[in-house]
């Protein structure tokens, strides 16, 4: 069954990669909570899309899988390749880098210590993707008791790690331990995501409007960018996160903007970080970092089929 475009999540969607996407060229920690945002769209994606026919049997777990590799893979294969030939730049050939190269065809981390040498954002999607298959094989058939009793479970060991290992997240340079603790940052907001579609659908039980819900993720993150009290991303996580969310379910969302939004997000996600370090490493600035990543992620436009403007009511007899 084809299912409506919710252009207002294509909108927060793309709201979210420009925020990755300044960070990386500003530098401020708080950015990280867009990947956050990223997992919990993914989890209500999914169960909107696939969770009834991942439940009947119409598709299998492994079909699953294999489809949401497909669907990742053709961009972040592009990103792998930019970041390749960056590497190359400044380092010359070597096998280790061949090596990570084929790991990251693969979307899959490269090593304990540095799994992402080529492309440090794709992490998310390797999580990303754990997410998907574990959705696909166990959580599509769990009931709502069973899936909350998890999110619990997975809340409860994402607070604790905080003790262990800060916030969990992948830096340039990382341990089993981390790797290991943002597998829970990760399946906590898949799961609010998925029980969010099962709770209430298409339908938001608070509207919030679009741009409130913009206003209110961009606004979060640069509060905790300059102020990053104790636990900073809980609050985010359980209330920011799924009001934006709620926000991105307004019909009102202007179809070509989020259509455009929606169609760059994840090449601009996948192909802006080796373009930030090249523009760096030919001494250029952050401006044209910027610029250079949105016409690369732009190229997706091309060939897009672009959503027809709304029409006017019709007059009054």
């Amino acid at each position: 069954m084809l299912m409506e475009r919710l252009y207002g999540l294509d909108f927060l969607r793309g709201v979210a990669a420009l925020v990755v996407l300044v960070m990386h060229i500003a530098g401020f920690a708080g950015g990280h909570l867009a990947v956050d945002f990223f997992f919990m769209l993914s989890g209500f994606v999914m169960a909107r899309s696939y969770e009834a026919r991942l439940r009947d049997g119409a598709i299998s777990p492994l079909a699953f899988a294999k489809m949401r590799f497909k669907r990742l893979w053709p961009v972040m294969a592009v990103g792998a390749a930019l970041g390749l030939n960056v590497a190359i730049a400044v380092a010359g050939v070597s096998a280790d880098l061949f090596v990570a190269f084929g790991f990251a065809l693969l979307m899959l981390p490269g090593s304990l210590t540095v799994p992402y040498l080529l492309n440090l954002p794709a992490w998310s999607i390797f999580y990303e993707l754990l997410a998907n298959v574990l959705h696909g094989a166990w959580f599509a058939r769990l009931g709502n008791r069973a899936l909350n009793i998890m999110l619990a479970l997975c809340g409860a060991a994402f607070v604790a790690s905080f003790e262990v290992t800060g916030f969990p997240r992948i830096l340039h340079e990382t341990d089993l331990a981390m790797q290991v603790a943002v597998v829970f940052r990760a399946l906590v907001s898949y799961l609010i995501g998925v029980l969010m579609f099962r709770r209430f659908g298409d339908c938001a039980p608070v509207a919030v409007p679009l741009a409130a819900g913009a206003v209110l993720l961009v606004g979060y993150i640069a509060l905790v960018s300059l102020y990053p009290f104790p636990f900073w991303p809980v609050p985010f996580v359980a209330l920011v996160a799924p009001l934006a969310l709620m926000a991105g379910l307004d019909r009102r969302a202007p179809p070509r903007l989020g259509h455009m939004l929606g169609e760059i997000s994840f090449p601009l996600y996948a192909v802006h970080y080796p373009i930030i370090t090249a523009v760096a490493l030919a001494g250029l600035g952050a401006g044209t970092a910027l610029v250079a990543s949105l016409s690369v992620a732009s190229v997706w436009l091309i060939g897009s089929r672009w959503p027809d403007p709304p029409r006017p009511a019709p007059a009054a007899a």
